[in-house]
């Protein structure tokens, strides 16, 4: 497939004519051929947008890491690298999530940074939640084991240990089960 395209406008119409997977081929050319910058960030952008439409965080993040890298200004650094943590943790690579959430703090400013902790917890919660209520216990279980290492407040972290309580006996973790049952009487 030949890239003939020089303008965004160009590359839209001729994207727009195509399914998924041919567009994702296309501006996956589009990148490699080097064309102008703000081409490359828009494709960036389609790209992640295309890959988490079909489920696929882990290429999307991919894309949305090398979105951030191409911006400019600290605050879109910052809401690149924060939808990357958030893809990362569609996929439950918890690991490359939180150096995201490292470089989005990286780009903040002291009151951002506060923002930028509360958006990544609300996430976490938000899919653990979500995995308790489609009955995936063993990823809510590790979505609420993440949620501990942060900052919670009394009420949080009460109703994550009944959750963590609930998840450990239904998944037959009895040591974890009465360590946190202790720690809830406490």
């Amino acid at each position: 497939m030949q890239i003939r395209e020089t303008t965004r406008q160009e590359i839209e119409e001729k994207a727009s004519k195509m399914s998924d997977f041919l567009k994702m081929e296309y501006l996956e050319k589009c990148i490699k051929s080097h064309i102008s910058l703000d081409i490359r960030k828009f494709a960036h952008t389609l790209l992640s947008d295309l890959y988490e439409k079909r489920s696929m965080y882990v290429e999307s993040a991919k894309h949305k890491a090398a979105l951030a890298e191409l911006t400019t200004t600290f605050k879109d650094k910052k809401n690149a690298f924060v939808q990357e943590a958030e893809l990362w943790i569609k996929a439950s690579h918890f690991l490359e999530a939180d150096n995201a959430v490292k470089k989005a703090l990286a780009c903040s400013n002291t009151i951002e940074k506060q923002e930028v902790k509360n958006i990544i917890k609300q996430i976490y919660k938000n899919h653990a939640t979500l995995s308790l209520k489609n009955q995936k216990n063993a990823a809510a279980l590790k979505f609420y084991e993440k949620l501990s290492s942060f900052e919670l407040t009394d009420e949080e972290k009460k109703d994550m240990q009944r959750n963590l309580l609930f998840l450990y006996d239904k998944l037959g973790k009895v040591r974890e089960y009465y360590k946190v049952k202790k720690a809830l009487e406490e």
